[in-house]
């Protein structure tokens, strides 16, 4: 009555023990639920030659999708379950002196492929997201597969192409031997550090890139706010200097970041950080006073100025700021403040006064009462 579970789960009882490859399990009184493990399931007693033990794998409702039931005689009879790219694999193996044979069974929410081995497997591993093994006990495993229909052949290498381009990491698998820039390695390697590589086996070579995983910004960003940049690995140089990772970007300008790896490789980063104007816009025309605020360093008509400035003068102004690698952000406007002018008191308490606005003299009469 097992349901509404991670599906598929395994459960199995035996009259033996249980060894585990893995340390990821949890017992509950008769019941084992898996979650990437490999179970043997064993004779507990030489003398004894009766053995019963089963395994079940269900569906998330609780169905029944594939029962494993033993009954240990002259037979050596074992249950190995383990996960191999996100799936579940059940593999029986039966060995005697007439049959030998070995059937693993693939499960996604259900029994999806069978895969069948006609010999004994006497050694065998997992390296990475592929099963390797072989017939002899000792010595390079001859035979791999990723999934019931997907077999590792002789001298195929899994996880790159030639000239290719990849981000972050690259994962390879291999049946046997291989050299990566000189450094020999076995059946797996992962690869994380940004460079230029080549790949050798006995009849082909590959070459390739790695790129590193940069977050926080993007080639030709533009940005308002400070940033903070992760990179995977690589050294990295933020305008020519050492850059410490998740070190705060806030000056205005243009900034390069160059990520250096193996063999001469550089990845390079062009961003721009903006300063944040306010107060004025380009071509702005403003009859009061204006307080200018802003990020970097500003002149305003070549003068070097603070943000917070107050400007009250009339007139026209060329406001700039400047910044790194020749970041250089130029607004024009204008300031006409009015002033009223009282001039001329004429008879009988009337006053004549001016308004200067943009250069236009408006009159107006007041009678003074």
């Amino acid at each position: 009555n097992i349901k509404n579970v991670e599906s598929p789960v395994i459960f199995g009882e035996g009259k033996g023990f249980l060894s585990f490859s893995e340390q990821r399990y949890e017992i509950f009184d008769d019941q084992i639920v898996v979650n990437g493990l490999i179970i043997e399931l064993c004779d507990e007693s030489q003398d004894g030659r009766t053995y019963i033990a089963y395994v079940y794998v269900l569906d998330h409702d609780g169905n029944v999708l594939n029962e494993h039931y033993y009954r240990y005689t002259d037979q050596v009879l074992s249950t190995h379950v383990f996960m191999l790219n996100e799936t579940l694999v059940t593999w029986n193996e039966v060995s005697d002196e007439i049959d030998r044979h070995n059937t693993f069974y693939f499960y996604d929410d259900e029994h999806i492929g069978t895969k069948t081995v006609e010999f004994r497997i006497r050694n065998f591993d997992i390296i990475g997201e592929v099963f390797y093994y072989q017939e002899a006990f000792q010595g390079d495993f001859t035979h791999a597969f990723a999934h019931y229909d997907d077999t590792l052949e002789a001298d195929e290498i899994r996880g790159i192409e030639n000239h290719g381009e990849y981000i972050g990491n690259v994962e390879i698998s291999a049946l046997g031997a291989f050299n990566v820039n000189g450094e020999t390695f076995q059946y797996h390697r992962v690869l994380d550090y940004p460079g230029h590589y080549e790949l050798g086996t006995e009849t082909k070579i590959i070459t390739f890139q790695i790129h590193p995983v940069i977050e926080g910004v993007s080639d030709g960003g533009v940005y308002k706010e400070p940033l903070e940049i992760a990179i995977s690995h690589g050294h990295a140089f933020l305008n020519g200097k050492l850059y410490l990772e998740g070190t705060q970007i806030k000056d205005v300008g243009h900034h390069t970041l160059v990520v250096e790896g193996v063999n001469d490789y550089v990845h390079q980063t062009l961003f721009t950080i903006e300063s944040k104007v306010e107060g004025i816009e380009d071509q702005g025309y403003y009859t009061d006073q204006i307080t200018l605020y802003f990020d970097g360093d500003g002149y305003l008509n070549n003068q070097a100025i603070s943000s917070g400035i107050t400007i009250t003068d009339s007139g026209e102004y060329v406001f700039e700021v400047l910044g790194e690698g020749g970041y250089e952000n130029v607004y024009t406007f204008e300031l006409d403040r009015a002033e009223e002018v009282s001039f001329m008191r004429l008879e009988y308490g009337i006053i004549l006064s001016a308004l200067f606005i943009g250069g236009i003299a408006v009159f107006a009469l007041y009678k003074k009462r």
